[in-house]
């Protein structure tokens, strides 16, 4: 079953779905990947709202959704090409 970020990502089709998941030694550690609120504008019209998941260290997500549902925009964040205009994006423990 699809977990779906919030209400507005879900009513627009993009959500994650979990592949599968390697045991590590660092599988106790803090997420590798975490959005907290996340929200992003282009020209006033937002392409993220309030995005909040988790990607624990050793999981793999597909990202799934259709044509300008945000997933290039979450990939960019994650990699630091964009900055969230609110909320954080957390990386390996950095913001």
């Amino acid at each position: 079953m699809p977990r779906f970020w919030n209400e507005e990502s879900a009513a627009s089709g993009l959500f994650l779905t979990p592949d599968f998941v390697l045991p590590g030694p660092d599988m106790n550690s803090s997420a590798a990947i975490e959005f907290q609120n996340v929200w992003l504008f282009f020209e006033e019209k937002p392409a993220l709202s309030n995005v909040s998941f988790t990607v624990d260290r050793g999981e793999t997500l597909i990202l799934l959704g259709a044509t300008g549902s945000g997933k290039s925009v979450i990939l960019k964040l994650a990699l630091g090409l964009l900055k969230a205009d609110e909320g954080k994006v957390i990386v390996e423990d950095r913001d």
